[in-house]
Parts: structure tokens; C-alpha cells; sequence
């Protein structure tokens, strides 16, 4: 069973992973959509 503590750490570090990856997906998005807007 984990402590309070650890538990509040992982979570703090899940929602940390989660923001890297919606900051991520977001990036790859836009560079999707410039390469679409941009055709021959």
C-alpha cells in the first residue's frame, strides 16, 4: 500500500506526463496542418 506522499508524488508526476503530451500532440498538430495549408 502506498503512503499519502508517495501517492501525491505520482500523481503529480501523471499530470506532469499529461501536460507534456498535450503540449506535444498540439505541436504535432499545427505542424500538420502547415504542411496540408502549404500543398503544391
Amino acid at each position: 500500500m502506498l503512503g499519502l506522499r508517495e501517492a501525491y508524488m505520482i500523481q503529480g508526476q501523471v499530470s506532469e506526463l499529461a501536460e507534456r503530451l498535450d503540449f506535444a500532440e498540439r505541436l504535432l498538430a499545427e505542424r500538420r496542418e502547415r504542411k496540408l495549408g502549404a500543398g503544391p
